[in-house]
C-alpha cells in the first residue's frame, strides 16, 4: 500500500478512507492493458495479439469505458523520421482495432524512438510497443 500526505491509503482491490476514528470503504475498479508488441518494422497486429486484447477487453466490460489514449512507440534501430512514422502506424493500427470492438479512442500518437524502456539490445523488443491508457 502507498500513502499520501492526507494519510489515505491505496491497494488494488479497495480504496480505504481514514477520515478521524471512522473508516468508509469503498470499492475501486480498474482496467489496465499490458503493452501491444509489433514485429521489428512492422505495424500489423498478430491473431494472438487481437485476442489477447479481446481478453483485456471482456475483463473492463462491466465497466463505463472512458476514451482512451494510444501511444506507439518504435525501438531505437532506424532513422528518427521512419521510427516516427512506424510508431503513429503502430497506435493507428491498434485503434482501430479498438474501434472496430466499439471502444471510443480520444488521442493516437506516436512517439518514435524517444520513450524506451530498456536500452538492453537483446530487449528491443519491448520498445517496439503501443501503450492503451485512459484518456486524462
Amino acid at each position: 500500500p502507498q500513502k499520501n500526505r492526507k494519510n489515505l491509503e491505496f491497494t488494488e482491490e479497495m480504496l480505504l478512507y481514514h477520515e478521524k476514528s471512522q473508516a468508509k470503504a469503498k470499492t475501486v475498479v480498474t482496467c489496465r492493458f499490458a503493452p501491444v508488441y509489433f514485429d521489428l518494422g512492422s505495424a500489423s497486429l498478430l491473431p494472438v495479439v487481437e485476442k489477447k486484447i479481446v481478453s483485456e477487453l471482456e475483463s473492463c466490460s462491466d465497466m463505463h469505458m472512458p476514451p482512451l489514449l494510444i501511444t506507439g512507440h518504435a525501438c531505437q534501430r532506424g532513422r528518427e523520421k521512419s521510427n516516427q512514422i512506424l510508431s503513429l502506424q503502430r497506435a493507428k493500427t491498434v485503434a482501430r482495432f479498438l474501434r472496430n470492438q466499439g471502444i471510443a479512442v480520444a488521442t493516437v500518437k506516436g512517439e518514435g524512438a524517444g520513450q524506451p524502456v530498456t536500452q538492453d539490445v537483446r530487449e528491443l523488443w519491448k520498445n517496439r510497443r503501443v501503450e492503451i491508457s485512459i484518456q486524462p
